[in-house]
């Protein structure tokens, strides 16, 4: 396997341990952006503030990170100029998780309650 696969797979890994499909549904992820070793989405409107999500996977401990972030756009107007600032931040970073842990982490500290 070259690392160009070995990195799809790592991505579909945390795609798949997340739920698939189905998590793109009740989370209401979207806007999905992979690296060779992470995931950042999109999510829906949700009671702590978080407005995307990353999740990265540490490949020497074979454990993932998971951050929450608020992404937020101020436009300023002048009189002939539109300044556009935007920044992140994170809310909460957790670490250590594996991958057994990881989906049931997301729904609770995003507040979505799973049957």
């Amino acid at each position: 396997m070259n690392n160009e696969q070995d990195n799809y797979s790592i991505v579909e890994d945390i795609y798949s341990t997340m739920g698939g499909k189905e998590f793109i549904v009740i989370s209401g992820s979207k806007n999905f952006v992979a690296t060779e070793d992470s995931i950042t989405f999109s999510i829906i409107p949700n009671k702590m503030g978080v407005t995307h999500v990353t999740i990265v996977y540490n490949r020497s401990t074979d454990e993932y990170s998971m951050d929450f972030l608020r992404y937020s756009i101020k436009r300023t107007y002048t009189e002939n100029k539109m300044t556009i600032t935007d920044k992140y931040k994170i809310l909460k970073s957790i670490t250590g998780l594996n991958n057994k842990n990881l989906k049931n982490t997301f729904y609770k500290e995003i507040g979505i309650e799973m049957i």
